[in-house]
């Protein structure tokens, strides 16, 4: 019977959260489309060693170089 009694506390938090995914799908979806805008850059000292999505930016400031991970892992390319 105890966890019948939490039931209704577990499913307050629940529903908090769906409705943070809610607002945070809000904030980049527009109409159903994707929102354009500025994009968001890892930034850093030194070449990037992290596991990061193909396609993330990140910027070295010690040696001022712009890198984009290239397999979804630690693979990064250096842009000239």
């Amino acid at each position: 019977m105890t966890q019948f009694r939490e039931l209704p506390t577990v499913v307050g938090r629940l529903v908090e959260k769906v409705k943070e995914m809610h607002l945070l799908l809000e904030s980049v979806f527009t109409n159903g489309k994707l929102r354009t805008g500025t994009p968001i850059v890892a930034v850093g000292a030194g070449a990037p060693t992290f596991t990061a999505q193909e396609g993330t930016m990140y910027w070295d400031s010690t040696n001022n170089q712009m890198y984009v991970n290239n397999n979804s892992a630690t693979g990064w390319t250096a842009l000239n």
